[in-house]
């Protein structure tokens, strides 16, 4: 029997589970795991370690100094958006910040001023780097520098559960849009019969992995998302080392598996290594409607790291979503099919539509949310709840 409940309560329930899940989480720091790879004068009783410990009562002190730098090893390539500088009583007035992709520190480009107590900066875009270096160049009064914490991570709310996992992006695709996932296709295994080079590598969310074809056109990594999408976004990292071999890119589409359209290509190598955003005003095509999306080059080699594709399901349903209820929106019922007095007592179990806020993107959740206030707007509709 279907159990009717009203659009506003789903988005209300909806809403409501995801912000107590994302308060209840963590948020990312990617300095718990880094290390210290240079600083240029530290106190004994306050070594540079105390700017990464994640302790609000500790601190590194440089000491009189007039300048210092302290650099901080994220330990591998990460995706870095968002970074704070927790003061202590001796702030920089001005410092620099120099970033790379590697193990070395780099003369700090860009200048910032600060007032004391905690500073943010958030990038223009999600950079891939390993290594900044944080030059303090004008000490605020005559005992030098101290910074109790240095916090990194991809944006400013993410979360220790999105830390890892796919997608690692952290874009935020437009509006409605959700990450295609469904069954791996093309090649298991790459280069040279090696498994850890194959499809794999492209969807696992690690940029330090990547997906290596066994030559120019001879094979490609894909996805098979089981319904069809319209893709509105793509997301691809380049291979490390490799930035040439994205001239030629592709992202193709298919709805047998076997005829491929072309939607994007890129016409040149990658300038850095960071993520390449396309929006759909670059595809090759409008609207690209398909069942199955690869990536595949025939002008290079073809290596990459990691690939993200959005898109909005034709049917309105996220099959991957991990809800307990699939929700299915129905034209309006005649009103005998749905006795006032009955009304009350069906409501009472539609606390299960929550579910969706435990899913691994947080604008998946927010898209649901938005979607279901938006269709309740246009027209008076029913929800029924089919077990699945």
């Amino acid at each position: 029997m279907k159990k009717l409940i009203s659009i506003f309560a789903v988005a209300a329930m909806l809403l409501c589970a995801f912000t107590a899940a994302a308060s209840a989480a963590e948020l990312q720091n990617y300095c718990k795991k880094a290390t210290i790879l240079e600083v240029s004068a530290a106190v004994d009783a306050n070594p540079a370690t105390n700017a990464i410990d994640g302790k609000g009562d500790t601190f590194w002190a440089s000491g009189k100094v007039d300048t210092a730098n302290i650099v901080v090893d994220l330990g591998k390539p990460m995706p870095v958006g968002y970074i704070q500088i927790i003061w202590g009583d001796d702030y920089a007035v001005s410092y620099g910040l120099g970033t790379s992709s590697n193990a070395e520190a780099v003369a700090g480009t860009d200048v910032y001023e600060s007032k004391g107590g905690t500073d943010e900066i958030t990038l223009d875009s999600i950079t891939t780097m390993r290594c900044l270096n944080f030059e303090l160049y004008k000490p605020s009064g005559s005992n030098g520098f101290a910074i109790k914490e240095i916090v990194i991570r991809r944006t400013a709310d993410a979360t220790e559960a999105a830390a890892s996992g796919y997608p690692s992006s952290g874009v935020t695709p437009p509006d409605g849009s959700f990450i295609i996932k469904g069954e791996l296709i093309g090649l298991e295994e790459g280069w040279g019969g090696n498994a850890d080079a194959g499809r794999d590598a492209a969807f696992d969310g690690d940029i330090n992995t990547y997906f290596d074809p066994l030559g120019t056109g001879d094979g490609y990594a894909g996805v098979d998302a089981g319904e069809q999408y319209t893709l509105t976004y793509i997301v691809i990292h380049p291979r490390d080392g490799q930035l040439p071999r994205f001239d030629g890119a592709e992202i193709n589409g298919s709805n047998d598996g076997e005829n491929w359209e072309l939607i994007w290509i890129s016409e040149g190598e990658a300038e850095e290594w960071t993520w390449q955003e396309i929006s759909a005003d670059k595809f090759k095509i409008q609207n690209p409607t398909f069942r199955y999306f690869r990536y595949f080059n025939e002008y290079t080699h073809g290596d990459v790291g990691e690939v993200e594709l959005y898109g909005v399901p034709v049917d309105g349903t996220v099959d991957w979503l991990p809800v307990e209820e699939e929700i299915i929106i129905e034209e309006e019922a005649p009103a005998e099919a749905a006795p006032a007095e009955a009304a009350p007592a069906e409501a009472a179990p539609a606390a299960a539509p929550a579910a969706p806020a435990a899913s691994p993107q947080t604008s998946d959740a927010l898209s649901l949310v938005v979607a279901a206030a938006v269709m309740a707007l246009g027209s008076a509709v029913i929800v029924s709840k089919k077990r699945k």
